[in-house]
């Protein structure tokens, strides 16, 4: 009688085969039983990458177009380092193919620290096929394949990037003027100044640095660090002058002129963030003060209006007074309205009002319920439509 090992398992995924949520539990648990019988003696690592380590090999990864290359990037990093299941499976999300996946998390497999979590890996695959595949590879089955898998160099460690010993101004203290809302948080700019540092060509350089002010918020102590980066002095201020238009601590640019040796540069620079700041200067709009009547003023227009016992002497101190103002509020003005006790004046001097109010969008909501009668109503509703408004 032949005994197949792993009846049990296949018996399972049969009886579940309506179910792939459960199928892929079913092989999640059984990953996670035999990984750690078969794999935790056989890692030796202890101390993942940083999160930072981690990123800048990503972007080695990201920056590379063609496809072998990219791929090839990916083994490396997994090879040559010790990682967190998440990392490998962001890795592995790079590629959209299942193959390549499947060689990053086979190569991974012995170099990843948290290995009691490493059946999260299967969720990292498009077809269950696929995570058949590495459950083979975990139980030893593809092991002449494993062993054969090329022995890939790591990437090289880049040095600890410095930065010249400038009077750099501390933005944490600013308060002052400033370009955008929020400068690039340090870690992530000393990883962008890392990649840029690392390229030899000047010209590659300048490119880089280019695209990172451009598209990003910049203290003036980071706007500095990265023109240190070129070496010639056209380009660093180059950078700077693009810098400046997004730059957070606009007071401080000033700080800037320390990064040229010759005085023709600082001058320049100076003469430079000093046109910015004119331009800026005329280009401000004065915000005008809110358009109101006062309650003194509008005390000035009522009382007169109340203390009149004739309609139509009242009807024409109305016209006569409300112009002298022109930004009541509909509220206002449905106390004027009021006052007049004739349902021909009310409609009348409704009608004359409205050119003098400021809130216009509200005003034959705030007045309509004076009137009794409909037809009054949609005689001022059509007044008002007429005007426009």
């Amino acid at each position: 009688m032949i005994i197949d090992d792993d009846l049990p398992f296949k018996k399972s995924l049969n009886i579940a085969s309506e179910n792939p949520t459960y199928i892929m539990k079913t092989i999640a648990f059984c990953l996670f039983v035999c990984f750690s019988v078969s794999l935790t003696a056989q890692s030796n690592c202890v101390t993942p990458l940083s999160g930072q380590q981690f990123q800048q090999l990503r972007r080695n990864v990201l920056g590379v177009q063609a496809s072998q290359q990219k791929y090839q990037n990916a083994l490396n990093i997994v090879n040559g380092n010790c990682i967190t299941t998440v990392q490998l499976i962001d890795l592995m999300g790079l590629f959209a193919n299942d193959a390549e996946r499947l060689d990053i998390a086979v190569a991974g497999m012995n170099h990843v620290t948290n290995q009691q979590d490493f059946y999260d890996v299967l969720n990292a695959f498009a077809n269950f096929s696929t995570a058949f595949h590495l459950y083979d590879y975990v139980t030893g089955r593809n092991q002449v394949q494993v062993e054969e898998l090329p022995v890939l160099v790591p990437l090289p460690v880049i040095p600890q990037l410095s930065f010249p010993q400038l009077n750099y101004p501390d933005v944490y203290s600013y308060n002052g003027k400033g370009n955008c809302n929020t400068s690039l948080a340090e870690n992530d700019f000393l990883v962008y100044a890392q990649e840029i540092n690392f390229i030899n060509n000047d010209q590659q350089r300048f490119d880089r640095s280019f695209l990172l002010a451009k598209n990003n918020c910049l203290s003036t102590a980071q706007a500095m660090k990265l023109a240190t980066l070129l070496n010639l002095e056209t380009l660093r201020m180059q950078v700077l002058k693009t810098a400046y238009d997004r730059v957070y601590d606009e007071g401080n640019f000033g700080f800037a002129e320390q990064v040229f040796n010759h005085g023709p540069n600082k001058a320049a620079l100076a003469d430079f963030i000093a046109q910015r700041r004119r331009l800026a200067a005329q280009q401000q709009v004065v915000v005008p003060p809110p358009c109101l009547v006062s309650d003194a003023e509008f005390k000035m227009v009522k009382e007169p209006l109340a203390r009149e016992s004739s309609s139509i002497t009242r009807v024409s101190i109305a016209k006569a007074q409300i112009p002298n103002y022109r930004c009541y509020t509909s509220s206002q003005m449905k106390e004027i309205v009021a006052l007049f006790t004739s349902s021909i004046d009310r409609l009348d001097i409704a009608k004359f009002a409205y050119d003098f109010v400021s809130d216009k969008q509200s005003y034959f909501y705030a007045v309509s319920p004076l009137f009794s009668s409909s037809i009054d109503r949609e005689s001022l509703s059509a007044y008002i439509v007429s005007k426009g408004r």
